[in-house]
């Protein structure tokens, strides 16, 4: 027998075999490049994925920069409004010049009445302020994400520009409703009256009080601050933009965070007075009785007059750190912050 048959017959009675064993080296290559291809495109997906989401971020951290310093330029704008719309110089110009003014106590009154106001309406508006831009301007970042060009400059300009409402309208509307809150608080409240710094506190958290039981309270009718009826709203993406904004104003959550920042605001003035009443624990300074005197004084269980506390809380506002120390603890504020990403998430997501 021939070597070829012997192969013939080898093959023959293995014929089985070898087509199984075909199929099986067959199946296997064709498994491991549809491996290798279902692993190729799973790394191509992978990078795509990985690109955009640092697109992303870049883009976010970037329109955060650009939220940041928007607001620190309208705070600078609103500190000049507010100082120039509540200017306290010239009651005290009026006082140092005739000590003996016949209506020095009315003058001293209504000196008091505008430095409270004036830091309350500081706070209100400051707050408001950076809670309007956070939101207006990851809308923005959130269109222009998605597409570069889907909003022009001019509807940005228009949109941006609600803010205005805030700063002209909107702060003398706060500016009157505050003060007129204040003069009902205070009317039982002399000058002379020693007090601790917790009455300072007893009055801020009294006018916050008193604030949200009127009707033009900034935080219920936060968006009736911000968009008015006479905002041109022709254009479909200015339109929706502006909607879009009323809808967040007007949410559980941005009342809650807002009034979470007004609240923070208002601790803030409290721990300025706090260096006041910290430097005046000497034994000199009134405390009331059984206070231990041998020793340190808590700033607490110091009583000051009235007046005498009121040019410390004038400067706060006028040249003191106040001002900077509250936009910046806003813009540092981990809420706000998230607000901010929870917005810009939601309209940057592609369909």
């Amino acid at each position: 027998m021939s070597v070829f048959s012997k192969l013939r017959d080898f093959f023959g009675r293995h014929r089985g075999k070898f087509i199984v064993g075909g199929v099986l080296v067959g199946g296997s290559i064709l498994l491991t490049r549809y491996a290798q291809q279902r692993l190729k495109d799973w790394q191509e997906r992978e990078t795509r994925d990985f690109l955009e989401r640092t697109r992303k971020q870049q883009h976010f951290e970037s329109t955060e920069r650009t939220c940041n310093q928007t607001i620190l330029s309208l705070s600078g704008t609103l500190f000049k409004t507010l100082n120039s719309a509540m200017d306290t110089q010239i009651i005290i110009n009026e006082l140092k010049s005739n000590p003996e003014n016949a209506n020095k106590l009315e003058l001293w009154n209504r000196l008091r009445l505008l430095v409270l106001s004036r830091i309350t309406c500081l706070i209100y508006m400051s707050v408001m302020l950076v809670v309007t831009l956070r939101v207006q301007l990851n809308i923005v970042g959130g269109y222009l994400f998605k597409d570069a060009n889907a909003v022009s400059t001019h509807v940005q300009e228009t949109y941006l520009s609600l803010c205005n409402n805030l700063l002209d309208s909107g702060l003398q509307t706060i500016a009157d409703l505050v003060e007129g809150q204040f003069d009902k608080l205070l009317e039982n409240i002399q000058l002379s009256k020693k007090m601790r710094l917790r009455d300072f506190d007893n009055l801020f958290w009294s006018i916050q009080t008193l604030v949200t039981t009127c009707n033009g309270n900034p935080v219920e009718k936060f968006k009736d601050y911000i968009i008015t009826n006479n905002i041109p709203n022709d254009d479909l993406i200015l339109n929706n933009m502006i909607r879009d904004t009323a809808d967040l104003l007007e949410s559980d959550e941005v009342k809650s965070l807002t009034s979470h920042c007004l609240s923070r605001g208002f601790t803030l003035v409290s721990d300025e007075l706090s260096h006041f009443y910290l430097s005046n624990t000497d034994k000199s300074k009134e405390v009331p009785e059984g206070t231990q005197l041998n020793g340190f004084v808590h700033p607490g269980e110091v009583k000051i007059p009235f007046a005498k506390v009121l040019p410390i809380m004038n400067a706060m506002t006028a040249n003191g750190s106040l001002p900077d120390t509250l936009i910046t603890q806003l813009i540092m504020n981990e809420r706000l912050k998230t607000l901010g990403a929870n917005v810009y998430e939601c309209f940057s997501e592609t369909a």
